[in-house]
């Protein structure tokens, strides 16, 4: 059986879903836009870029740097 290592955040907190991960960065209110657009686990999330901010029509610039940033420290 294959066991999956936890992701450490920006904080280094470990986070196992995308819901711990967008909660960590108190962005809880993405995590349906985020699930229906298909970034629905933290194997894809790291692929992140703001063309995909764009397409889910996240505006809000401090969150934008927010999520883009916690993107770039998401280690494996």
């Amino acid at each position: 059986m294959k066991v999956r290592k936890p992701k450490i955040d920006e904080f280094g907190v470990e986070v196992r879903t995308l819901e711990d991960w967008l909660g960590t960065l108190g962005l809880s209110e993405y995590t349906e836009m985020f699930i229906d657009n298909g970034w629905d686990n933290l194997m894809v999330v790291h692929e992140l870029a703001e063309y995909d901010l764009d397409l889910m029509n996240i505006k809000n610039r401090v969150h934008r740097a927010k999520i883009l940033h916690a993107v770039s420290c998401l280690q494996y």
